[in-house]
């Protein structure tokens, strides 16, 4: 990623350059090839009440690859496993087609909403449409890291697609009416779902292997089933079996946008539909979501016509189904501990806030 060329989108305000550290490992010669680096990335800070903050970073406009090649590890047996589990994948359909797609710039959470940052905005922002549990999550406090350190920094699970609708609602509103006093200049940014196609390109940030790691995945790297389930070279842990995901940051790593935790933990609420077919007739070429029920599903009066996108995978699963070309999909309303929330910024941000700013008083 070129930060030059990033610069300009993010806005005219202080910019905080963070260097952070990226790992790809690929298959080369029967054996694994790993290759670390520290990569320099610009990172907007977007305050929220009681002196919280979101990161954000750019996603460039450009073109991105969706779906998996025939030969990626693992893809016939997830094709398979959606057969069995979805109405509209039953018909021989390619869940992850292949197919290519071209988006706009916008910007992406680095990673998903913690605990601290959603009870902040549910604590001080007034209702819209629906009331809000304050601490939604059954992940809790277990390692001494967690229970003297961040407790505050675990991600929010047990969050349905309405609930982070409504969160970010409120700190939508919440924005608006205080932008101009925390220093703001411009429109105040306004937080959505990201599509499923700004997730995907977010997520490959380039890569075109199975996960932005590269071509396996490790459970050092990644809050997945580690216990009897690998991917490739991938190494589990016998005998040991995650119980919830971790701290926001934990593997300290990211992939080459800057963003953390886009392979297990949580699924994340896409704004999407959910359609089995991948490149049916309506879906988006630049990046838009694709918000109409699936004609078939509604055709066949199938109960998952309503069930919206889902991106991730999770701490609870196998990491074949946290493949980026991976698609999960649920009902809004349902709740579950592998669910989460990452928003995103469709426009670039009117002004990058630093650290002073975002602990302003007022909020």
């Amino acid at each position: 990623m070129q930060i030059k060329r990033l610069l300009p989108l993010l806005g005219s305000g202080q910019c905080r350059v963070v260097p952070l550290l990226t790992l790809t490992v690929l298959e080369e010669n029967r054996g694994l090839r790993i290759r670390t680096e520290v990569v320099a990335m610009p990172v907007w800070q977007l305050p929220l009440p009681g002196g919280e903050q979101l990161e954000l970073v750019m996603d460039a406009t450009g073109p991105a690859q969706l779906g998996s090649p025939a030969t990626e590890h693992d893809r016939q047996a997830v094709i398979d496993w959606y057969a069995a589990i979805r109405d509209g994948c039953r018909d021989g359909v390619d869940e992850e087609a292949l197919w290519p797609m071209r988006q706009e710039a916008f910007a992406l959470v680095r990673q998903q909403i913690s605990q601290g940052q959603w009870r902040t905005v549910e604590e001080v922002v007034d209702q819209i449409e629906r009331e809000l549990d304050g601490a939604p999550g059954a992940a809790k406090p277990e390692s001494v890291l967690e229970r003297y350190g961040q407790p505050r920094e675990l991600a929010v699970d047990s969050v349905s697609r309405h609930q982070g609708r409504e969160w970010l609602g409120r700190l939508n509103r919440w924005l608006q009416q205080q932008w101009p006093e925390l220093g703001g200049s411009g429109v105040a940014p306004q937080l959505v779902l990201p599509s499923e196609h700004q997730w995907k390109g977010a997520c490959r940030a380039g890569a075109a292997t199975p996960f932005h790691f590269g071509d396996t995945l490790n459970g050092s790297w990644a809050r997945y089933d580690t216990s009897a389930y690998t991917f490739a070279f991938g190494r589990g842990r016998k005998g040991w079996k995650a119980k919830q995901p971790w701290l926001n940051g934990s593997s300290g790593l990211v992939n080459h946008c800057g963003l953390a935790e886009l392979h297990c933990q949580l699924f994340e609420w896409c704004e999407d539909s959910w359609h089995p077919n991948p490149i049916a007739e309506g879906r988006s070429e630049n990046g838009e979501p694709w918000r109409q029920e699936d004609g078939e599903l509604v055709r066949r009066e199938i109960g998952q016509r309503g069930w919206k996108l889902q991106r991730g995978g999770s701490w609870f699963i196998v990491p074949r189904n946290a493949c980026a070309a991976n698609r999960n999909s649920s009902h809004p309303a349902n709740v579950n501990t592998y669910y989460g929330v990452r928003p995103c910024c469709p426009l670039p941000p009117g002004s990058l806030l630093g650290t002073n700013a975002a602990r302003k008083p007022g909020g």
